[in-house]
């Protein structure tokens, strides 16, 4: 088959531009990890087995080792790889990604339903359209594969692995993250004006880095979802490994970091709080803040405290105390 010189030489300088592209994610994660691992150790990996725990530590995990084998296959240094191996880089690099922007958004789920878990409509809403985002896109990246794998091969010309086939769907999967996303942030920011009326005391730290962290992580997600966007709409095949490798790097380092900042802002020892839905019985709440919020409802005479465990989960224990009984079946939520 005739090679087109024009094309042959855009392909190389993209295939360049994403070998640069690779070896900076690379780079971020590890040199990030190394910056990070003392303290991480201290609060992630002496911590009890929890959901948010098991979703950091499978980032922390496959993160790393991914764009690792993404840097080495997409380098000039290695030797000449086969059909097979392009095969299973391409697919593991698609479906690896994938998995961990899943575990980050379950992060974001977890956090947005810390704070308002009371609302039992809006928590199942937020499941629901975390879970169909994720099915969604699963579905649209396993059609776009189908499209690519028989043209999934080692090009000796350029000495990278290429995919000649062009699917209309591998955009579509950044749209309904990117949608979930912007739903998070909607909400955290209706919860910061919220909040920013009756913060009190010891809780202006905390909830300032919660929702500081918040607005960052979404920024930066929501530009590298464009400019990928961008690159799957308007750029050629050659050019689809600028920009994943840099979001997925990126997405990794700012889930953790968010994680691990409020936990830094909780060092405490290790206390026992009461919780009123279980009539005052005692529980562990690890490295954690206390603080107040008054409670916006005349049927409470005391403040809403909050005590947020940190060392090991972002859980919130609600204790109210009546003034006086109105209704008999009434509990104590507002």
């Amino acid at each position: 088959m005739a090679i087109n010189k024009s094309e042959l030489i855009t392909t190389v300088h993209n295939l360049f531009v994403g070998r640069l592209c690779s070896a900076s994610a690379f780079t971020l994660v590890w040199y990030d990890w190394a910056l990070v691992f003392p303290k991480e150790y201290e609060t992630m990996y002496k911590g009890r087995w929890s959901l948010p725990k098991a979703l950091l530590l499978y980032i922390r995990a496959i993160t790393p080792l991914c764009l690792t084998f993404t840097a080495v296959a997409s380098s000039d240094f290695r030797p000449a790889l086969s059909d097979l191996v392009c095969q299973v880089w391409i697919y593991m690099q698609s479906f690896g990604m994938l998995t961990c922007l899943f575990a980050a958004n379950g992060l974001l789920s977890l956090r947005l339903i810390a704070l308002y878990r009371r609302k039992r409509l809006l928590v199942w809403f937020i499941i629901s359209f975390y879970l169909s985002s994720y099915i969604t896109t699963l579905g649209l990246l396993t059609h776009s594969m189908t499209v690519f794998h028989g043209t999934i091969h080692y090009s000796e010309v350029v000495k990278s692995c290429q995919a000649t086939a062009h699917s209309r769907t591998m955009a579509a999967v950044f749209y309904a993250p990117a949608a979930f996303e912007t739903f998070v942030f909607g909400m955290t920011a209706y919860s910061a004006m919220k909040d920013a009326r009756i913060i009190t005391g010891n809780s202006a730290p905390f909830l300032i880095v919660l929702y500081r962290d918040e607005l960052i992580c979404f920024l930066v997600m929501i530009g590298l979802r464009v400019w990928n966007c961008w690159i799957y709409i308007t750029q050629p095949v050659s050019s689809y490994a600028m920009g994943t490798p840099f979001m997925w790097a990126a997405n990794a380092v700012l889930t953790i970091r968010v994680y691990l900042n409020l936990v830094w802002l909780a060092k405490k020892p290790l206390i026992t709080v009461s919780d009123y839905p279980n009539h005052g019985r005692a529980h562990e709440a690890g490295p954690s803040i206390n603080f107040r919020m008054p409670v916006d409802n005349p049927k409470y005479r005391s403040d809403k405290r909050y005590t947020v465990g940190l060392g090991n989960e972002l859980e919130m224990a609600h204790t109210f105390s009546r003034s006086h009984h109105e209704n008999e079946g009434e509990g104590g939520w507002t």
